[in-house]
């Protein structure tokens, strides 16, 4: 590991680490903007090249960038060839002051939530981290895709219609019924990236109508809807395939064009 900070544009890396399991080279960093750090980890493919594709994964309510579930998603996206990028929470991870356990943490930000949720400002922080990300030679000519359900969809679906270069994202698992489903959906109208859509059909926190009706709601012309067995919480390894093959459009070239990222 490397300690020394360095910096790339807006983002200050902290560390650097090349693991054996999974195969990546993890990178730690810091962004700055509206006076406040944002926390954040890259990992990329082991390898000389500049690469295909950078995906943005953002955990849930009761996560942080290091939940085993983007661990999971980020080891089976790096090993297609396809850089990962997190960031922490508006309150979670290194966000916070102090721990708290998942329950607690799953609390706390329902009650954020439901009184000030920042979705503009949160959406600018990953702009912003984007930004920085795509400025590292590695990944200028990266083509980008997003990846996050529950919390991921209620910030994310505000990062699509803002940022119409992501090409490919995967949402879900959040509906139009539940606290300010109006801004949702009004992001949702501007959404143009080719999306897949999780719903579990016996959700006990997000109704099933306000679900499919925020999927409706997608502007995307390409955008499908999977439904899945189960409660809200856990991702069958099914589902970790089909989004990983969603996503892995990225690596293909377009219409047998070279690769290259579009502001």
């Amino acid at each position: 590991m490397c300690a020394a900070l360095t910096m790339a544009g807006t983002l200050t890396f902290s560390a650097n680490e090349i693991s054996a399991e999974p195969v990546w080279e993890e990178r730690r960093f810091i962004a700055s903007r509206a006076g406040r750090t944002i926390p954040g980890v890259l990992w990329l493919p082991i390898q000389a090249e500049p690469v295909a594709a950078l995906v943005l994964v953002q955990h849930g309510g009761s996560g942080s960038k290091h939940d085993p579930s983007v661990l999971e998603s980020a080891s089976a996206l790096v090993s297609a060839g396809m850089a990962v990028a997190a960031i922490d929470g508006p309150i979670h991870g290194e966000r916070r002051r102090a721990p708290a356990d998942k329950a607690a943490l799953l609390a706390e930000f329902i009650a954020y939530w439901r009184e000030t949720p920042q979705i503009e400002d949160y959406a600018q922080d990953w702009i912003h981290v984007l930004n920085g990300l795509l400025d590292l030679p590695v990944l200028r000519s990266a083509r980008v895709g997003w990846l996050g359900l529950s919390m991921g969809t209620a910030y994310g679906l505000e990062v699509l219609a803002r940022q119409p270069a992501i090409e490919a994202a995967v949402i879900g698992k959040w509906s139009s019924q539940y606290l300010h489903g109006t801004a949702l959906v009004a992001a949702a109208e501007h959404v143009s990236a080719s999306v897949l859509f999780i719903q579990h059909w016996d959700d006990e926190i997000f109704d099933r109508s306000g679900t499919l009706e925020l999927f409706d709601r997608i502007a995307a012309a390409d955008k499908r809807l999977y439904v899945y067995p189960g409660s809200h919480s856990g991702r069958s390894r099914e589902e970790l395939d089909a989004s990983q093959a969603h996503l892995a459009r990225l690596v293909r070239p377009r219409n047998g064009l070279p690769r290259r990222h579009e502001s």
